[in-house]
């Protein structure tokens, strides 16, 4: 049982020869730089890999132990599934590497926030190797390793010591510069004045410049939203915004919405029929759909329609008239208005009369002010006919008929007698 590590880069185009089907790796064995063969058909912890593609792009990295057949060909290779790091011993794997030389300390597996999960001795006697992008292996040492975010690392430690060490080089990603559009279907949006379709990328060179996005919006739409690689930005007055310094692949999301109609104003009234009596308070209040009303309830009354559509137009007013008729049994009431005017109009008071039943009288009281005057002479007519004169010197009850309307009392006072 021996470790081997495998250099993926590196692989061979499969070969058929006497021997069998197989691909060659460079590849570390026991501590052995080298070259090994590996069956196309080869299992990794005894299940296959499904087919020789499989092998040729997954097969990578530090193996606990391997068999060959009798050619010398491995046919299975074994994993540290079981023996993952513990703090203690173990294999490891990670992306990104630093060290300590102070301490002779490696940082292993680098964080979000700029850590490192593991910090681990090595021990004096530890092998050290360096596997470039092309799967070339050398031997390297402490001291030649080197600070690196994205270079993958395979180690084995154990007394809480690395062991054997592997730094594998990874070809840093390819960098896209540019700006990605993603819209509805209700605005255009251009890059420095060209117009991106949705889903679309226009593609920069790196050059630090800067690059004007412009949003125009559909007739009747206005921008909802736009965000910048996820954080929402502010349009200046032309409906533009610039991302300085172009220096990796932008996102602009834009979303649109419908500009809202203006309202309409509706107010709704509850009128007697045939006369202009308001029998409710009006509501007056502003729309924008379509609305039906419905005929409010008013104690003696009907209305003549139950109900009232108004169909939406912005920006316009409608008033919706309810008419009510009067219930039968019960009887009409009208009012008395009482005038008092004349050039001694201050001698007396009188007050009207509200909720006459229909063809009755009322009576009106005409109350001298007897602190100041003795006696006042006051003229009455009623509905514009003369009801005669009187000599008030205390409280002159009127008797008033109250027919099929409103009744207009007017009191001219034409002389006093101070006291």
């Amino acid at each position: 049982s021996k470790t081997v590590f495998l250099a993926k880069e590196s692989v061979s185009n499969l070969i058929h020869d006497a021997d069998g089907d197989y691909f060659e790796y460079n590849a570390v064995v026991d501590d052995e730089i080298t070259t090994v063969k590996v069956a196309d058909d080869v299992t990794v912890d005894g299940v296959s890999l499904g087919s020789s593609a499989i092998v040729k792009k997954t097969l990578n990295g530090l193996y606990k132990s391997y068999n060959v057949d009798k050619h010398g060909i491995i046919t299975d290779l074994k994993t540290y599934t079981s023996d993952a790091f513990d703090g203690e011993k173990g294999y490891l794997t990670d992306a990104g590497i630093d060290k300590v030389s102070k301490e002779y300390t490696v940082l292993v597996g680098l964080k979000n926030d700029g850590t490192y999960k593991e910090t681990i001795t090595c021990d004096e006697d530890a092998t050290y190797y360096y596997v470039d992008e092309d799967g070339e292996i050398t031997t390297s040492s402490y001291k030649a390793l080197a600070q690196d975010d994205d270079d993958k690392v395979y180690l084995y430690a154990k007394d809480y010591m690395v062991q054997t060490l592997f730094v594998e080089e990874v070809k840093p990603a390819a960098v896209t510069y540019g700006v990605k559009v993603t819209t509805d279907d209700h605005a255009t949006v251009k890059v420095d004045g060209k117009t991106v379709a949705s889903g679309k990328t226009v593609e920069f060179e790196k050059n630090d410049e800067d690059v004007v996005i412009t949003v125009v919006p559909a007739d009747n739409y206005q921008v909802k939203t736009v965000k910048v690689d996820g954080v929402a930005v502010d349009l200046d007055a032309k409906n533009q915004y610039t991302i300085s310094k172009i220096k990796t692949l932008h996102t602009v999301d834009v979303v649109t919405e419908a500009i809202p109609e203006a309202p309409m104003t509706v107010t709704v009234r509850y009128i007697l029929q045939g006369s202009t009596a308001e029998l409710a308070d009006s509501l007056t209040e502003e729309i924008t759909a379509d609305k039906t009303y419905n005929a409010a309830t008013i104690a003696g009354y009907t209305a003549t329609e139950a109900t009232k559509t108004v169909t939406f137009a912005a920006g316009k007013s409608q008033t919706v008239t309810f008419f009510y008729t009067k219930d039968a049994g019960d009887a009409a009431t009208h009012n008395v208005i009482v005038n008092v005017a004349g050039t001694a109009a201050a001698a007396v008071t009188a007050d009207g009369v509200t909720d006459v039943a229909e063809n009755t009288t009322a009576t009106v009281e005409i109350v001298l002010d007897a602190t100041t005057y003795s006696d006042a002479t006051v003229e009455v007519t009623v509905g514009g006919v003369s009801y005669g004169t009187y000599t008030v010197t205390g409280t002159q009850s009127v008797s008033v008929p109250v027919g099929t309307a409103d009744v207009v009392v007017n009191i001219n006072v034409t002389a006093a007698t101070p006291v």
